[in-house]
């Protein structure tokens, strides 16, 4: 028997590293074991589940089984949403496929204009004047709490003074928006251009004019 060929016993997944003969003495024959290599794919898909067509599907080749894999590729204009690591089953299979979650980034505006006059108060962006489209073409329905004056330095204020101010979404409204496209988008404010413009106040009498900006 010593010298005579052994074949190993089989597990799925597995190769065998080697040839191996009975020894010429008492003993246990170590027989190594490697995991089998296949083709790994990642493939683009969205918070649904959907594939993105417009990315391309990134292969590897000769991927052992038990790897593990913790990066990914990335794209233009894509955000990573897969977090975590995957680990490459060990297999009879020839191919294995990875789906991998991004989300499209995108800026939304507020567009339109709104004018008032000045009465020493606090006034508001008439809200029927704006109007708000979201990445997927749909017509988000803005309330009176979903936008806001904005001053020249690019900050929230009240609008009390006379002069042009600009319109954006509140920090509310863009976080219910964030929420509702979660699945497919990314987003971020635009800087505004959407305005509200408040007139200087006047006053007539019968031989004189004046105008007055507070």
């Amino acid at each position: 028997m010593a010298g005579k060929s052994i074949t190993p016993p089989t597990y799925t997944g597995y190769n065998v590293n080697g040839t191996y003969t009975v020894p010429t003495a008492s003993g246990v024959v170590k027989v190594i074991y490697t995991p089998k290599t296949m083709t790994v794919t990642m493939t683009p898909v969205d918070g649904n589940g959907n594939v993105i067509s417009d990315l391309a599907v990134t292969t590897y080749t000769n991927m052992a089984g038990g790897t593990i894999i913790n990066t990914y590729p990335t794209y233009a204009g894509y955000q990573l949403k897969t977090t975590g690591s995957v680990t490459v089953p060990i297999s009879d299979n020839s191919t294995y496929n990875i789906q991998v979650t991004y989300l499209k980034q995108a800026t939304i505006n507020v567009t339109g204009t709104s004018s008032a006059t000045y009465t020493g108060d606090v006034q508001a962006p008439i809200l029927a004047n704006y109007k708000l489209t979201l990445p997927d073409g749909r017509t988000y329905t803005l309330s009176a709490s979903d936008i806001t004056a904005i001053d020249a330095k690019g900050q929230v204020t009240n609008a009390i003074d006379s002069g042009a101010y600009s319109v954006g979404l509140t920090s509310s409204a863009l976080a219910a928006i964030q929420t509702q496209l979660a699945n497919n988008y990314v987003i971020t404010a635009a800087s505004p251009t959407a305005t509200f413009t408040i007139n200087k106040k006047s006053w007539y009498g019968d031989n004189w004019y004046w105008s007055k900006t507070l």
